[in-house]
């Protein structure tokens, strides 16, 4: 069993197993996985993660309640683990409700821990889908009182979807909250650093049409956008080019354009065999 929980490839026999046979099938699996390796040792592996991940999925809660205990205690440390947020995001989604308000209570304790991390972030985005919708709006919330945990979310590359969500929240929850981070996301100079980087004008896409748009008016434009013509790549103002910049490319010499020559070459003559020149000149 260790051998093919150790392999890259074996562990995928494992995880197949899990998923198309029974649980009573393959309980000889889950229990010798889980008596051999601590679980949140297990949650760290990059292969026996996906084992987790496909015994959280088709096992029964009572099966796994001794190893999801034991992850539960760690869901802050495991949140921030390259391979272990995945586990924790998979309880969020396939776990019951008392896994979720676990780790719900994780994130509201630290909030900016989850927001700041670059693993961490998925679990955030996680708990503004699958928790309840009361813990979703608590968590926007907290984020949105501990300035600028918004702006550091939006900026990563990898807070993307959870910057997404959460407006999506506060949208349905309380025109005051998407008011407020609007707000937070379009003030400076966070505007200018989601306006700099390509993920950030995707993002800024996706969240100004959705109410927030109205509220950057004139105090908060976007800088223009450094394509000169017709850019189909973000919604901001073309730039212009400046006076000085069009002066100098008028003051360029231009070369004259090559015409093509029209005179047409007298075909080659094909060069005479050898043994034809030689003859030539013995008949001569």
């Amino acid at each position: 069993m260790f051998i093919l929980l150790d392999s890259p490839h074996g562990n995928h026999v494992l995880q197949l197993a899990v998923e198309l046979l029974p649980p009573e099938a393959v309980d000889f699996i889950c229990s010798e996985v889980l008596d051999r390796w601590n679980p949140v040792v297990l949650a760290r592996h990059p292969y026996g993660c996906r084992i987790l991940e496909r015994l959280i999925e088709h096992f029964p809660a009572h099966a796994l309640a001794g190893a999801v205990g034991e992850i539960l205690g760690k869901v802050e440390s495991l949140s921030d683990d390259h391979y272990g947020n995945y586990v924790i995001q998979h309880l969020l989604e396939h776990g019951g409700q008392g896994e979720r308000k676990r780790i719900v209570e994780a994130i509201q304790g630290n909030v900016a821990h989850f927001a700041c991390s670059t693993f961490a972030c998925g679990v955030l985005d996680k708990a503004l889908t699958y928790s309840s919708w009361g813990d979703q709006v608590d968590i926007v919330r907290r984020v949105l009182e501990q300035e600028p945990l918004l702006v550091t979310l939006a900026t990563s590359p990898h807070g993307f979807a959870s910057t997404q969500r959460l407006f999506q929240v506060a949208a349905a929850a309380d025109a005051a909250l998407l008011e407020l981070a609007c707000q937070q996301l379009l003030a400076q100079p966070s505007l200018d650093a989601l306006a700099a980087c390509k993920h950030g004008q995707s993002l800024l896409r996706e969240v100004l049409p959705e109410g927030c748009r109205g509220l950057a008016g004139g105090r908060a434009q976007p800088p223009p956008c450094t394509v000169l013509g017709p850019c189909k790549k973000c919604p901001w103002p073309r730039a212009s080019p400046s006076p000085g910049l069009q002066s100098q490319a008028s003051s360029l010499p231009l070369e004259p354009a090559r015409q093509r020559c029209t005179v047409k070459k007298a075909p080659a003559r094909p060069a005479e065999h050898p043994s034809r020149a030689g003859g030539s000149k013995v008949g001569s």
